[in-house]
C-alpha cells in the first residue's frame, strides 16, 4: 500500500503491516494529480488538484496521523495488475482507515445548520451522487465532512438519520452495523441514483458492499454489472437480487428482459426516499421490505450458472394452463410484508425450449401465503 507522509508529502510503500492512516474521499475533477506527477511535486502547475491533497495531509497531521491515502496519486494506474488489486481492496482500504475525510467541494457554507436544510448545499452535493463515494461513506467507521474551505460540517456518527434521508443507506449500517443483515436488493438500491464516469465502475464500485472479488475488464461496459450479479448469485442464496422492478419507461415497454437487472436503477423500488412535496413533506418513505426466506426451497442447489443462462430450482405456477408452461410465475426465495409470509415472484415467458425470459418487468408476481403457492397474482 502506498501512503503519503503528512509532514514531508513524500510517498512510501508498505507491504505487510500498514501504519495508521487517514483517507480522502472526494469527487474527481477534470484534472487530478497522478502518481507520476506527485512524485515530481515541483512540476505540478494545477494548484487546485494539489491543494486538497495538501489540506488532507494537514488535517491528518493535526489529528495525529502520520500518513494519508488518496486515490488519485497513491495508485499506479498504468499498471493493470495494481489497479485491479486496488479496486478489489478499496472497501478494505476505507474500512481500515482511522478516519475518512469527505471533502464536499461544492459546499461553500461553513454553517453546520445547512446540513439539515433539504434545500441547502449539503443535500445537493455532487458527493452524494457519485458511485465510488457510496462505499466511502459506508466502509469507514469515522467519516468527517468538510466543505470547500476545509471547514468541518459534521461527522457521520452524528448525522446518521440525515444521511439515511439523503442516501437511502440504512441508519443501522451508517452506525457500524453489518451489511450482511441487509438484503442484496436493498443494498443495490443505495446505488440506484448514483453515476460513474465509466460504465464498468457501476459494478466495480459495489464490489466491497457485496464482498465480491472479480477481475477488471475495462471496455466491457455494463457487462461488468451482469458479471457482478452472477458472482452474487454464486455466493449468496438471497434471491432479492432478482426481485427488481423496472421503472424506466423505455425498458418497461420492452416485451421481455433478461433475468438480471441492467443497472442499479432497477432496484429503486427497494430504496427509502424522502417526500419533498405535499402534506407529508419531509417524511421518510420506506422502500420495498423484501427479505430472504429460510429453507423455502427443498433443493440444495437453488441457482446454477450455465453456458445457457441461469438455472433455478423453484416453485412455479402455470399462468395459462391452456398453453402449458408458456407463461409462468416463478417463486423466489424471499418474502415481503408483515409478518413476512408473502412469497415474492417474477413473471417468465418461454423463449425457446426450456429457456425463459423475464416478462412484465415493471411488476412482480406475489402469493399471499407461503403455504398456498398455487394462488399467484
Amino acid at each position: 500500500m502506498r501512503l503519503i507522509n503528512t509532514r514531508t508529502l513524500r510517498l512510501r510503500e508498505f507491504t505487510g503491516r500498514v501504519p495508521p492512516y487517514a483517507i480522502l474521499s472526494h469527487t474527481w475533477g477534470k484534472r487530478e494529480v497522478s502518481l507520476s506527477e506527485f512524485r515530481r511535486l515541483g512540476s505540478i502547475n494545477d494548484s487546485k488538484s494539489l491543494a486538497k491533497i495538501r489540506s488532507a495531509c494537514q488535517q491528518a497531521f493535526m489529528d495525529g496521523l502520520e500518513y494519508v491515502w488518496v486515490d488519485t496519486c497513491c495508485i499506479d494506474k498504468s499498471s493493470t495488475a495494481e489497479l485491479s488489486e486496488t479496486i478489489n481492496s478499496m472497501f478494505e482500504y476505507y474500512r481500515r482507515a482511522q478516519v475518512c475525510y469527505a471533502l464536499l467541494e461544492d459546499v461553500p457554507s461553513p454553517d453546520p445548520d445547512d446540513a439539515h436544510n433539504p434545500a441547502g448545499c449539503f443535500w445537493k452535493s455532487r458527493w452524494f451522487t457519485r458511485g465510488w463515494t457510496l462505499q466511502e461513506l459506508i466502509a469507514p467507521y469515522h467519516v468527517h465532512f468538510f466543505n470547500q474551505s476545509w471547514s468541518k460540517i459534521g461527522e457521520k456518527k452524528g448525522l446518521t438519520k440525515l444521511l439515511e434521508s439523503i442516501t437511502g443507506v440504512d441508519e443501522s449500517v451508517l452506525s457500524g452495523g453489518s451489511l450482511q443483515h441487509i438484503s442484496v436488493g436493498r443494498r443495490m438500491s443505495w446505488a440506484s441514483n448514483r453515476r460513474t464516469t465509466r460504465p464498468e465502475d457501476v459494478a466495480y464500485s459495489l464490489l466491497g458492499i457485496f464482498d465480491i472479488n472479480m477481475p477488471m475488464l475495462y471496455g466491457e461496459g455494463m457487462k461488468a454489472f451482469i458479471r457482478l450479479q452472477e458472482e452474487i448469485l454464486r455466493q449468496s442464496d438471497d434471491q432479492s437480487l432478482l426481485a427488481w422492478r423496472c421503472t424506466e419507461p423505455a425498458f418497461c415497454s420492452a416485451p421481455a428482459r433478461g433475468l438480471l437487472a441492467s443497472s442499479p436503477r432497477d432496484f429503486a423500488n427497494f430504496r427509502s426516499r424522502l417526500v419533498d412535496h405535499g402534506p407529508k413533506k419531509g417524511s421518510l418513505i420506506q422502500g420495498d421490505d423484501i427479505v430472504p426466506f429460510q429453507e423455502f426451497h427443498e433443493a440444495e442447489n437453488l441457482v446454477e450458472m450455465t453456458n445457457r443462462g441461469i438455472r433455478i430450482t423453484s416453485v412455479v405456477h402455470d399462468l395459462q394452463p391452456q398453453r402449458p408452461f408458456e407463461s409462468l410465475a416463478l417463486g423466489l426465495n424471499c418474502c415481503t410484508g408483515d409478518p413476512g409470509t408473502s412469497v415474492v415472484g417474477i413473471y417468465l415467458e418461454r423463449h425457446s425450449g426450456d429457456r425463459y425470459v423475464r416478462a412484465r418487468p415493471c411488476i412482480r408476481a406475489g402469493c399471499e401465503s407461503r403455504q398456498d403457492t398455487g394462488k399467484w397474482v
